[in-house]
């Protein structure tokens, strides 16, 4: 069917016409065998416009044309399946040169008309109801076109606290997640999307950026994944701090997703976390509010994380980086115990705790470990923040040949890095700019605390660990005047 339209477009009308009439028999022979062939339906609507333009066979007539196209919007699972049956159509329509150019849009009309898509109206008014009859205090959510931007936009108005959450560069973002919407639709998403960029500085809209350079596209599914967890630990930290409920709201049509990037896993893991879910169907728009008892999805209780492909270089991972304070300061001696007693007594942590770096490496005293777990993360970084505590109350350091007060400094950082081959160390590391992210902000943290980024305390929150508490204590700037950002102070509960 892609070779029949490419030659109707190319003017091959008797190539194109051949394959017209072999296709056709076999559709035919496919949905004999199975009526809702949907496939086979949709490639059925196609070859009858293209054998109505090219003006031969017994599909020329628009009501043949129009029939095949109703078939569609009966037998599609989605309206994903809606959306790139229409696509094809303004493909084939927008570069016709067989009939008029008015009756091509005549035609196009007809043709939309036929697949129930709901109108921008529909879905905005259902969300607009939706926000007015709860009265959210704040929301968390991303920024794409359709009902993120809606949903932002009917939350500023009302004067609430919207937190918007990029999974990377805001431009980039703009590019593959805003503006690829087609031509046929007029809804301005980008101009209203960069007009609440333009609006963040005022208090009714904050905005995060996971990660503030631009990315491999190939890798954008960990980046939305990401996003998507974050939202959800956002929402948990509002909700410990402030005692509201959090109600998790998706613009979905119901279908599971295999990667963790889609609107399906997001709605499967908030589903499982809270019991509830405010369903919006992107078809028609109707809202429909599920809970344990209430569930016509069955696959939101599968309790199993949607897991990105092993074989990616990308993987999201917590990054400790620490360092000692005074440590320039420090005689030949001391740096000899600092390296033989102090990092062995931490080492030995591990061991205690039952918990296994995925990654060890020291320079001097910068100390930076890498954990498949925040939660671990967490819990081995106050354990040493404890130990240096006790051993300064018992003055227990200067017997090692070390100065009689230690004080360490912590931060965390979760977020996706690479994972690539160092010829140099002939070993496989973690790299990337989330890396260097969490170096650049640990010198700041006060000494035997654990401060952590956005990230690291969102994912503690959803990883719906009691065992800790991420207090927000305000923003540090980013290095280069790339903006600011959000510090937490993590700590026993």
């Amino acid at each position: 069917i892609n070779a029949a339209i490419v030659g109707y477009i190319n003017g091959e009308y008797e190539k194109t016409f051949l394959y017209v009439d072999i296709i056709k028999r076999e559709c035919e022979i496919h949905i004999e065998k199975n009526a809702n062939d949907f496939r086979a339906i949709t490639t059925l609507a196609e070859l009858s416009l293209i054998s109505y333009l090219i003006g031969k066979g017994s599909d020329g007539g628009q009501e043949q044309i129009l029939s095949h196209y109703r078939d569609i919007n009966t037998f599609a699972e989605d309206l994903q399946q809606k959306v790139l049956a229409r696509k094809n159509v303004f493909i084939i329509l927008n570069n016709q040169s067989t009939i008029s150019t008015l009756d091509a849009e005549k035609l196009k009309e007809k043709i939309i008309n036929c697949l129930a898509i709901p109108s921008v109206q529909t879905i905005t008014q259902s969300i607009n109801n939706l926000i007015a009859s709860n009265k959210f205090s704040s929301s968390f959510s991303s920024l794409s076109n359709g009902g993120d931007i809606i949903f932002a936009e009917k939350m500023s108005t009302l004067g609430s606290v919207s937190t918007i959450v990029l999974p990377f560069d805001h431009e980039q973002f703009e590019h593959i997640s805003v503006s690829r919407e087609d031509n046929s639709n007029d809804c301005n998403w980008v101009k209203r999307y960069r007009a609440i960029l333009d609006n963040s500085g005022e208090k009714s809209t904050v905005v995060h950026q996971a990660d503030r350079v631009v990315i491999d596209p190939n890798e954008g599914d960990i980046y939305y994944g990401y996003v998507n967890k974050l939202i959800y630990g956002l929402a948990k930290i509002k909700s410990e701090n402030t005692g509201a409920e959090i109600q998790p709201i998706a613009l979905w049509d119901g279908q599971a997703d295999p990667t963790i990037a889609g609107t399906g896993s997001a709605a499967k893991s908030w589903f499982n976390r809270e019991a509830t879910l405010t369903v919006i169907n992107p078809i028609n728009g109707s809202v429909n509010h599920i809970d344990k008892s209430n569930n016509p999805y069955s696959f939101l209780s599968d309790t199993t994380e949607s897991l990105h492909p092993e074989d990616r270089i990308m993987s999201i991972k917590t990054i400790l980086f620490a360092d000692i304070v005074g440590y320039s300061q420090y005689t030949e001696n001391q740096v000899r115990a600092y390296v033989t007693c102090f990092l062995g007594l931490i080492d030995n942590e591990f061991k205690n705790l039952n918990i296994s770096p995925l990654s060890k490496n020291t320079w001097g005293d910068a100390i930076s470990l890498v954990f498949d777990s925040p939660v671990k993360a967490a819990i081995y970084a106050l354990s040493v923040c404890n130990i240096i505590s006790e051993h300064n109350k018992k003055g227990l350091w200067a017997a090692q040949g070390l100065p009689e007060q230690m004080f360490i400094r912590i931060y965390l950082h979760t977020a996706p890095v690479q994972t690539v081959f160092n010829p140099m160390l002939n070993k496989m590391e973690y790299a990337g700019t989330n890396v260097s992210h969490s170096a650049r902000i640990q010198p700041i943290t006060p000494p035997n605390e654990v401060y952590g980024s956005v990230g690291a305390a969102a994912m503690l929150a959803y990883e719906n660990t009691t065992d800790f508490i991420s207090e927000h204590i305000g923003t540090a700037p980013f290095y280069k005047k790339r903006g600011v950002l959000d510090l937490f102070k993590i700590r026993e509960r």
